[in-house]
């Protein structure tokens, strides 16, 4: 006799960002409160070309969890028997799909698998038994031919005079662009408008070194200051550091983002990516070439092969680099420079070469994030 709690308190998308994108090329459903064992069936159209789904749960620190994905056809596209198994398998997704507070994940993850019409059937639950207070499916429609752009808001909240002198910021914004644009060009793709947001002193002193702990404190507060519209958040940082399974630490890193994000979600903690400028030590075009990698993250896309060259992505025609052949010095992590034949180059390697001009995309990568909601059809009405 589990309660459902009031859809105001626990709100994905407001209706304020239903309405506003009614008509365009981009449809909301709000499925409202759930419950603890739940059941979401989504329509899909034939127009229809990609399928974002995120499920939140009244508490934060329970985790939502998707048992089942059934396609139109019937198909069984994902299920998973026990929370704590180790053999998981599927031709969808890389990991299981479960996450704490907040869930999402992208349809179609790979070209093989589009999108169908008809009705997907979702059946989640919550592993400590709140309930699913709010989910909501953004669904885009339209063609993915021609070329696709897609827009980044970016939060300054580094205190570096470099990113926050005019002169500089000219001179940011043309590498950036040209850095980004250098990888989304080789598969008629393109870096729409750039916006800068300016932030605070006090959110400045609260934010500009932070660690993963603080993402999602990051992104709402990036939300309120800039919207949650149809672009990529990003948060400029000059420090940002993730904890490590090998000592504990937490450790810098150039950047990092939810695996896929959530969209018009101006609450979630999941809605934004960030960037550590230090990092960088001022190479504007590497930090570009970090703000796609996150992005895509973002938009769906994980490494193509992970830091122990054991989990690889599913897509045809980026290259593995398995640690049983090309960990050279036995250290249990591919690095770019043992992997210089078999993928570091592509930039979702999970370890940047260095090598900026040198990026590679795919066209199965290309394929899968050109659909997200966040991309549109270049000089289409948005």
């Amino acid at each position: 006799l589990r309660s459902l709690p009031p859809s105001a308190n626990c709100q994905l998308i407001p209706p304020s960002a239903v309405s506003a994108y009614t008509g365009t090329d981009i449809r909301i459903l709000n499925f409202g409160p759930l419950g603890a064992d739940a059941v979401a069936r989504v329509p899909v159209n034939d127009e229809d070309i990609s399928l974002l789904f995120s499920a939140q749960t009244a508490a934060h620190d329970d985790i939502v969890v998707v048992e089942s994905i059934t396609a139109p056809d019937g198909e069984l596209l994902y299920h998973l028997n026990d929370l704590s198994s180790a053999d998981f398998s599927s031709a969808y997704f890389s990991q299981p799909l479960q996450s704490e507070g907040e869930l999402t994940f992208y349809l179609p993850p790979v070209p093989q698998h589009p999108l169908r019409s008809g009705e997907y059937k979702i059946e989640l639950y919550t592993a400590g038994g709140q309930p699913i207070c709010d989910a909501a499916a953004v669904i885009r429609t339209g063609s993915a031919l021609g070329t696709q752009a897609i827009d980044l808001n970016l939060w300054v909240l580094s205190e570096a005079p470099e990113v926050n002198q005019p002169e500089q910021r000219a001179r940011l914004q043309a590498d950036i662009r040209a850095a980004i644009d250098r990888i989304l060009n080789q598969q008629e793709m393109r870096l729409g408008e750039i916006r800068f947001f300016e932030a605070s002193q006090d959110e400045k002193v609260r934010f500009a070194r932070s660690d993963e702990n603080a993402l999602g404190t990051i992104c709402q507060a990036m939300a309120l200051k800039v919207g949650s519209k149809r672009a990529w958040n990003m948060a400029l940082v000059d420090e940002y550091r993730i904890f490590t399974e090998d000592n504990g630490e937490a450790e810098p890193v150039f950047g990092m983002a939810p695996l896929p994000g959530s969209a018009f979600a101006p609450g979630s903690p999941n809605s934004c990516g960030a960037i550590a400028w230090e990092a960088h030590e001022g190479d504007f075009n590497e930090l570009g070439a970090t703000i796609v990698h996150e992005g895509s993250h973002f938009l769906g896309l994980p490494h193509t092969t992970e830091s122990d060259g054991i989990v690889f992505d599913l897509l045809a025609d980026t290259p593995d680099c398995p640690a049983k052949v090309y960990d050279a010095d036995a250290s249990g992590k591919v690095e770019d420079t043992e992997c210089a034949q078999t993928g570091a180059d592509n930039y979702m390697f999970w370890q940047s070469s260095g090598v900026v001009q040198n990026f590679i995309i795919t066209p199965a990568q290309a394929w899968t994030i050109r659909r997200h909601p966040f991309f549109y059809l270049q000089d289409a009405t948005r």
